[in-house]
């Protein structure tokens, strides 16, 4: 980074103005940019369709404006949309009424012509001079804190259309717009790409639990045989105890303590339990059988919805680290070493045991698994050498999602910082 930036940047960050800026609502501006309210900038458009699926409804999300058909898989409103607004494509939209007071800007760069509902203002840019892309941009970037401020209303909240004609505009001459467009949305494009390869790869992990887990689809890996061994959960493991703590009584003092929320808020399958942001309980005396040892399963025994009832950890604990199962869970150990840690990871994955422990589920607005029930599942299993080779595919097919996911993250970063420092001019383009 060159000096004189780190410089500026150094400054803001002290709170302080660099010299040949202007603070101003949304940042910091170079002196010499123009700037004027979002009036003077657009203007709205409000032509309406005349007649009931004139054009194609479009459906405006975090992500982009979409055909509301492809959004929902196909589903669309079976109200009358006569009377929906008009956007022409490059024309630029947002919902004006917002649940978590995220007002989000898009433009249609998808059709000609298509239809949004009346809570959908449509405008475009009224000078030659500002660029649409940045426009959006800046409005999504810059001035998302000042929205949230002029937003009214208490179940709903509501961004009128004279509350944005008021907010200001900060912007470099067209073509430095159109330069600082073109980054930020080569970043988007980039991530767009990543996102779409991480769905295929999301669909093929997918594709290998189904299957592989499967003996009876007819699909091996190569070199392996025979038939599997099928077992229930009660005789292939011995259920453990727990302790039942409320969240509130967690804290950083005492033993390491595994929350059934904790389950269900993880995205992995197994538990490192090196990792120090579990959170611990003190507690006086505590069942032997509470504590979980490496390779044990944790499955949770309440749950909002069907999904959840099957999620499950398995302990990765090589070091016998103190830890206690607790409230809404079910620990089990298995009894006579049947199974490899890496493979019991995705054991219970296959659809298989999902649908009987939907089963036996029980409950109207939570959904409970009794330590009774989930003894009755039946699931199948190879030899250990398929096992290692099964974990091998499914644990290769999960680094590749980890690094791609993290590869997303780091380019939302890296879009994030250019917004903010090319958007208000402390980088210079």
């Amino acid at each position: 980074m060159r000096e004189d930036i780190r410089q500026r940047i150094e400054i803001v960050r002290s709170g302080r103005v660099p010299e040949g800026y202007v603070g101003a609502i949304g940042g910091i501006f170079p002196v010499g940019w123009q700037h004027k309210p979002i009036k003077r900038v657009i203007q709205f458009y409000n032509k309406k369709s005349s007649e009931d699926n004139q054009y194609p409804i479009l459906t405006s999300s975090r992500d982009g404006l979409y055909l509301q058909a492809d959004y929902f898989d196909g589903q669309v409103t079976r109200d009358d949309n006569t009377g929906y607004n008009l956007i022409p494509y490059g024309y630029i939209t947002f919902r004006s009424r917002s649940d978590d007071g995220a007002i989000i800007f898009n433009r249609n760069t998808i059709i000609d012509v298509g239809i949004v509902s009346k809570f959908y203002p449509v405008f475009t840019s009224m000078e030659r001079e500002v660029d649409a892309a940045y426009l959006v941009l800046y409005l999504n970037n810059i001035l998302q804190s000042e929205i949230r401020r002029v937003v009214v209303g208490s179940t709903q909240l509501v961004l009128s259309e004279r509350k944005l004609l008021g907010l200001p505009f900060y912007a470099p001459s067209y073509v430095s717009q159109q330069q600082i467009s073109g980054i930020i949305l080569r970043c988007e494009h980039v991530i767009s790409l990543k996102q779409e390869i991480l769905v295929e790869k999301r669909n093929r992990k997918k594709w290998l639990l189904e299957n592989l887990l499967d003996p009876d689809n007819g699909i091996r890996l190569e070199g392996f045989s025979g038939d599997w061994t099928t077992s229930s959960i009660g005789d292939a493991f011995t259920m453990l105890g727990s302790i039942p703590a409320s969240r509130a009584q967690l804290g950083i003092d005492g033993t390491k303590y595994l929350h059934y929320g904790d389950i269900h808020s993880s995205n992995n399958y197994y538990l490192d339990v090196s990792v120090s942001s579990i959170p611990r309980l003190v507690c006086k005396k505590t069942p032997t059988n509470a504590f979980l040892m490496d390779g044990d399963v944790v499955f949770v025994d309440a749950s909002e919805d069907y999904e959840g009832a099957s999620k499950y950890i398995v302990i990765d604990n090589p070091q016998s680290e103190p830890i206690i199962a607790g409230l809404h869970t079910l620990g089990m150990r298995q009894k006579n070493d049947k199974f490899i840690k890496h493979f019991e990871i995705y054991m219970f994955q296959s659809n298989s045991v999902k649908k009987l422990i939907n089963f036996y589920v029980s409950g109207m607005k939570v959904f409970g698994l009794s330590k009774v029930n989930i003894q009755k599942i039946t699931f199948q299993y190879p030899g250990l050498k398929e096992q290692r080779a099964i974990a091998h595919v499914l644990s290769t097919a999960d680094r590749e999602i980890d690094l791609l996911q993290q590869e997303i993250e780091q380019w939302q970063l890296l879009k994030k910082a250019l917004s903010q420092l090319l958007l208000t001019g402390l980088v210079r383009v």
